[in-house]
């Protein structure tokens, strides 16, 4: 996630439904990071490809999301 070439961590909406694609190796941190912050979602989809999907559950705040990734993508590359 450090890595400047990592893309940038983004909610992704389709229909009423929103996730995150996140690199597997953080996937699991980023849901522990998400729940201390009050977000609800789908336990992290596994996937062979190297990246896992978050499903947020509905009414999820898409911006407050959007403004936790990106303090935690801070943080992140605070630490490296």
């Amino acid at each position: 996630m450090a890595n400047p070439k990592s893309p940038a961590l983004t909610v992704v909406a389709v229909g009423p439904r929103c996730s995150i694609e996140v690199p597997s190796a953080r996937a699991a941190a980023l849901s522990v990071y998400l729940r201390q912050h009050g977000i609800t979602s789908d336990t992290p989809e596994p996937s062979s490809s190297g990246v896992e999907n978050i499903t947020l559950h509905r009414g999820a705040d898409v911006q407050r999301v959007q403004a936790l990734l990106d303090a935690w993508t801070r943080s992140l590359a605070k630490d490296t």
